[in-house]
Parts: structure tokens; C-alpha cells; sequence
């Protein structure tokens, strides 16, 4: 996308694909557009099929499957202590003499980088999910008394930022020699779906800066980024619960990766694009119980230099907005409804008007007369043309001031409680929904905002 002068943040719609979800930002102007991420689940599409080896495949009967498990929870408790108190010297001692080459120097690069970061939690556990079965190649190498691949998820929190520990996925393969379990690899269950979780300190020494409405987290040749950011992060939260309420958890964690292969691992290949601005990500999102774990905000490297900021203001913001609504606001929420009030929360009190915020809009009004519709979720498609995309934030964002202005901010977060929680709604479900509130049907409504476009960009 060109560069402009002035920025729109944009959302795509919220997919929630196993435990990940993000709320993708992109900026016009002097930033990029963007959709939202999700990771696929375990899969043996492609694998080769497999050999029986009785160290692998062999059941265990009840009571040594739970003295195994009981064992090798032990091990992942020593890990994690190791890696978390950057203590070398017990670390040295948990891999087996066939660990893969790299492996123990990598963790105890991941323990040295993680010596900087505040954490509240940093653990290893066995889950119940169906156990991913090891290379019979890695098995035969190995030549040890037993070979496992258990489930297992890194359980962490970040001190100051998350209220309470999220949990990413570890494909880790053990071995045991006698009664003696150590690790083998991190990286060999990859061909089989179940892929070690990368974080920031998987790519070098991490730093933070740490103020009362959160974290920021990043690398030592990032450390004016981090000030500046941290810098803005107290007045977007005190903004985004002015307009919201203080039903959110008024804190957040926000990660400045170093280079794009990075900024791929924490938000996915999808959307680590040259010309997203940032990428809101999310684990473990119960929405009964209006919970959501792991809130993350990660800016991308390759595009923050163009922030100004204004723009860095607008996209924080907008950022936010997406993590205190995201325990309301379905996997299938129309995007121009996600993308119009977080562009709303972002630009507001900012002093930008509606035409120079919304140029195309003007344009389009000017040459055609006034929109009839809103946006599509098709016209937000990173495969459409870049004008296209352009017009369709900026006429969400222009529906958003249309009804803050012309019924009232409560009307407008009013509207968006009711369509936010449908999924996949239709024009119909939408109507319905929106009526109660505003006392007005949706087509009515339409035209209304026609009206009003007309006059405002006048």
C-alpha cells in the first residue's frame, strides 16, 4: 500500500482457529493492511508411515504409564527452573547424550535472553491430548530403553501484564536410560503437526520496560522503540477504558520483535506482511466465562520507522480497543463493525476530521453520491486491490463517527455489545440486533448516514 500522511488501522475479521486468535492492524498512510491469524492443528498430512518399535508404541499398562508421566513431569519441572533462573549448570544436565546438535546451547541462549523479562509463571506440563508419535528414525538413533513425545505446553505469564499464566505448544522428544529421562530435541515433532511455540527470547536477549498499564518487550537494539512506546502505553490504556468502562483488565503486553522471520513466529505467516503496522494475537478465549489469555500486542519492525506519532498513538489504541472487546466479540464479528469502533477508540479526541481521515470516502460521495451498504467481510481481503481495502476501514470507521455523533457514544458501544457477539450475522440478524437499540431499522439507518455523509463532507 502507498504511504500516507495520516494512518487507518485495520482489523480483519476475528478467526479463532484452536487456542490463537489476532486482530490484525494495518495502517493507511504511512503503514499496511492485514487480516487475522490462526495456527492449524496437529496433522500427519504428508508424513511417512510409521514402523512399530516397542519402545514407542507399546502401551505401557495403567500404573508405569503413570509412574512415566509422573517421572518425565519432573524433568520438565527441573527445565523449567533451569531456563527460568538462567541456571546453566543444572540445565547442562537434563539433555540425553543423543541430543540433537544445537539443542542444549539454544536453551541456554533462551535461559541467558530471558534473564531480563518479569515473569509471573514459567512451567512445563503434560496435557491429555493424543500423544504425537516420534520419527522411528530418531527412535532407532537414539537407542535408548524408551522414547516418548508427550503433549506437552510452555505455561507462562508475563508480571505485570497477564492476570493470569497462557500456554503454547512444545514438541519436545525424551528418552530414557535406565530410570533416567532427559531431552532429546525440541524441533524433532515438527514434521508431525506438533511444533515448539517461538518467543521473543527464542531470538536473542530480551529487555523491558515495565510501567503501571503494562509491559513492553523487546530487544536491546530496539531500546528507544521500547521507551517510546512505553511511553504511550499509559495514556492508550487510560483512553481505551475512558470510552470502554473498566471491565477489562486495564493492563497489556506488548512485544517489538527485531526482524520479520520473528514477527512470523509470534503472529503466523499470514500476517507478517511488509506492510502491517501491528497484530493483536490472543490465546485460550473463553467467551462464556468472559476470559482471554495471552493478550499480546506485537508491532511489526519493518513498518514502525513510518509511524508518526499520531499514527503510533492511533494503532496503539485501536490495538487495545481489540484486547478489552475480545472476550465480547465473536470469532465471525462483521469486520467493519470490529474495524469502525476500534478506528473509532483510536482516532478519537485525536483532532482529525472525518475528510481528512477518510479521503476516499469523500471521494467516492463526491463522484457517486453516498454508500447504500457497509463493507463486506470479502472487501478487507488482503487479496483485494489496496484502494478497495482502503475504502472499506475508512467507510467503517466513517459508520462509527456517524453514530457516536449522531446518537451518542453509549448507542454506539450499545450497538456494537449486540452485533459483536453474532456470529457470522446476516442483514437480518443485524437488523434485529440493532433495532432495540437505536429504535431504527438497519436500511433506515443506511440512508441516514448517506444523509449525513453528504453534509459532513460538504
Amino acid at each position: 500500500m502507498s504511504s500516507r500522511a495520516l494512518p487507518r488501522v485495520l482489523l480483519a475479521a476475528l478467526v479463532l482457529v484452536l487456542v490463537i486468535t489476532a486482530a490484525v492492524v494495518a495502517l493507511r498512510s504511512d503503514t499496511p493492511t492485514s487480516r487475522d491469524a490462526g495456527v492449524s492443528g496437529p496433522s500427519t498430512t504428508g508424513a511417512p508411515p510409521l514402523t512399530a518399535t516397542a519402545s514407542q508404541n507399546a502401551v505401557p499398562p495403567a500404573a508405569s504409564q503413570a509412574a512415566r508421566k509422573k517421572a518425565v513431569q519432573q524433568l520438565l519441572d527441573q527445565w523449567a527452573v533451569a531456563v527460568r533462573s538462567n541456571d546453566s549448570a543444572l540445565l547442562a544436565t537434563l539433555f540425553d547424550t543423543g541430543a540433537d546438535v544445537g539443542f542444549p546451547a539454544a536453551e541456554a541462549r533462551r535461559a541467558a535472553n530471558l534473564a531480563q523479562v518479569p515473569l509471573a509463571d514459567w512451567g512445563y506440563d503434560i496435557t491429555e491430548e493424543a500423544v504425537p508419535t516420534v520419527d522411528p528414525a530418531v527412535t532407532a538413533r537414539l537407542g535408548a530403553d524408551e522414547v516418548w513425545s508427550p503433549p506437552v505446553v510452555l505455561r507462562y505469564a508475563i508480571a505485570g501484564a497477564d492476570a493470569a499464566s497462557t500456554t503454547r505448544p512444545v514438541g519436545v522428544v525424551l528418552a530414557r536410560r535406565g530410570q533416567v529421562w532427559r531431552l532429546v530435541s525440541d524441533t524433532a515433532a515438527d514434521r508431525y503437526g506438533r511444533s515448539t511455540w517461538r518467543g521473543l527470547w527464542d531470538f536473542g536477549p530480551v529487555i523491558a520496560r515495565v510501567v503501571p498499564q503494562g509491559v513492553v518487550l523487546g530487544h536491546p537494539s530496539r531500546a528507544a522503540d521500547l521507551d517510546l512506546l512505553a511511553k504511550e502505553l499509559g495514556p492508550a490504556v487510560a483512553a481505551v477504558t475512558d470510552f470502554w468502562g473498566p471491565g477489562w483488565q486495564q493492563r497489556a503486553a506488548v512485544f517489538l520483535p527485531d526482524h520479520q522471520d520473528e514477527l512470523r513466529a509470534l503472529v503466523g505467516p499470514d500476517f507478517a506482511e511488509g506492510e502491517i503496522a501491528a497484530v493483536s494475537i490472543a490465546d485460550n478465549i473463553d467467551r462464556s466465562a468472559g476470559t482471554v489469555r495471552g493478550q499480546r500486542v506485537v508491532f511489526n519492525p519493518a513498518t514502525l520507522s513510518r509511524l508518526t506519532p499520531l499514527s503510533r498513538r492511533v494503532v496503539l489504541r485501536h490495538e487495545l480497543t481489540h484486547v478489552a472487546a475480545r472476550a465480547a466479540t465473536s470469532a465471525q464479528a462483521p469486520v467493519w463493525l470490529a474495524e469502525g469502533f476500534a478506528d473509532y477508540v483510536g482516532y478519537r479526541a485525536s483532532g482529525v476530521s472525518l475528510s481528512d481521515g477518510a479521503p476516499a470516502v469523500a471521494a467516492v460521495v463526491r463522484s457517486a453520491g453516498p454508500p447504500d451498504s457497509l463493507p463486506v467481510d470479502t472487501q478487507f481481503a488482503t487479496t483485494t486491490s489496496g484502494a478497495k481495502v482502503e475504502l472499506a476501514y475508512q467507510l467503517s470507521w466513517s459508520f462509527a463517527v456517524f453514530l457516536a455523533a449522531t446518537r451518542g457514544e453509549d448507542a454506539l458501544r450499545g450497538v456494537y455489545l449486540a452485533v459483536a457477539a453474532l456470529p457470522a450475522p446476516s442483514t437480518a440478524e443485524i437488523d434485529a440486533a440493532v433495532q432495540p437499540v437505536l429504535g431504527v431499522s438497519l436500511g433506515a439507518l443506511l440512508v441516514e448516514w448517506g444523509r449525513w455523509l453528504q453534509q459532513a463532507l460538504d
